[in-house]
């Protein structure tokens, strides 16, 4: 119990030190495949939603999101990071930076290509919604003989937005918007369900098998690194 106790501060210390090898924003950054910063995915389908009163199926292309790495685990802003033997739970926990990362977006932006199709028509534009206050939980496993050959396999990622979270989206529409699709669907994009849905479809490709299994790999070249770095400075 002991010590978990303190590889739990240890760990937790040494993320939220922007002079440490193995700050988490840091981390983050670093991934290429996948790569967090942006993340990416191809198309998002939210299928039939209502907006207004009209019935009409929500596909959602060529998604980014950015500033994933702007997080802290440090409790002050808090985020935690516990072991239970080899099992870490960590919650980190969107926020501003100081000093903010290089190359990493202040605030979490989800920008996209839309397309709304109802009764034979179609609509598209482009959007871009940033959110104020975000958490990605993480369960993971780690292994290995010692410190300098630590594995890390991820067990779980789930993203969340609270209800106190203020949701930004500006719309654009290719054409045939008029005055009522930008207003409506901007409603639409603001409104908790659909953020709530969003994230769910998000999360479904964060924890699929090859996404899972790539980004354990990605981790554990990347701590192994850090921590020999820190260790042989």
């Amino acid at each position: 119990m002991n010590q978990d106790i303190f590889f739990s501060k240890l760990f937790q210390t040494g993320m939220s030190d922007p002079n440490s090898r193995i700050y988490l924003p840091k981390i983050l950054t670093d991934t290429q495949n996948p790569s967090l910063n942006p993340y990416t995915m191809d198309r998002l389908d939210l299928g039939q939603q209502t907006i207004g009163v009209i019935p009409i199926n929500v596909l959602l292309t060529n998604i980014s999101i950015k500033g994933i790495p702007s997080v802290s685990v440090n409790s002050q802003e808090g985020g935690s990071f516990v072991f239970t033997g080899l099992n870490t739970a960590i919650v980190a926990q969107f926020c501003t930076l100081s000093p903010p990362p290089p190359n990493v977006n202040p605030i979490l932006a989800l920008s996209a290509d839309f397309a709304l199709s109802f009764t034979g028509n179609q609509l598209t534009g482009t959007l871009e919604v940033t959110i104020d206050k975000a958490a990605l939980n993480a369960q993971m496993l780690l292994s290995g003989d010692q410190l300098i050959n630590i594995i890390t396999t991820i067990n779980s990622l789930q993203a969340s937005v609270p209800d106190t979270a203020a949701i930004t989206p500006k719309v654009t529409f290719d054409s045939g918007g008029g005055e009522f699709w930008p207003t409506a669907f901007s409603k639409f994009i603001k409104k908790k369900t659909t953020i709530d849905a969003i994230v769910a479809k998000v999360n479904d490709e964060l924890n699929s098998t090859g996404t899972k299994d790539n980004l354990s790999r990605e981790l554990t070249t990347i701590f192994q690194n850090a921590i020999r770095q820190q260790l042989n400075p």
